[in-house]
């Protein structure tokens, strides 16, 4: 999507309504920030769909460089949990990878500012 911007991305969520067997929206869809911030470049879904992490472009200093969301079932909404993952000083199109409870989050940098290996960051959350 270019809503925010040239290639600013967009995350949007679906979920199948078994009694007519369509695709639904499942709440708001969530925007990339501004141009070229890629959002959504990856993404990851907890196993029951209350949880996704989205990965972008680190470099863009628009965005996180991924960042986890989870759905509200009282207001139909989607909402950042917690703050920016990641770090902004490699040059990468970050990758994300959930748990399957939503807990934790691996954020990847591969070729990080043209190198070549990866970086790898594990990050926890704790629900209250």
């Amino acid at each position: 999507s270019n809503a925010n911007g040239t290639r600013s991305g967009q995350v949007v969520v679906f979920a199948l309504n078994v009694t007519d067997n369509k695709w639904y929206q499942h709440g708001n869809a969530i925007k990339g920030p501004g141009y070229w911030a890629w959002f959504g470049w990856t993404v990851s879904l907890s196993a029951d769909g209350s949880v996704f992490a989205a990965g972008t472009w680190s470099g863009s200093r628009l965005a996180c460089a991924a960042s986890v969301y989870e759905f509200s079932p009282i207001a139909e909404e989607w909402s950042q949990r917690g703050g920016c993952l990641g770090d902004e000083q490699f040059q990468s199109l970050v990758h994300v990878t959930l748990s399957s409870t939503g807990s934790i989050v691996l954020v990847a940098y591969p070729r990080a500012n043209g190198m070549k290996q990866c970086w790898v960051k594990i990050n926890f959350t704790q629900n209250n």
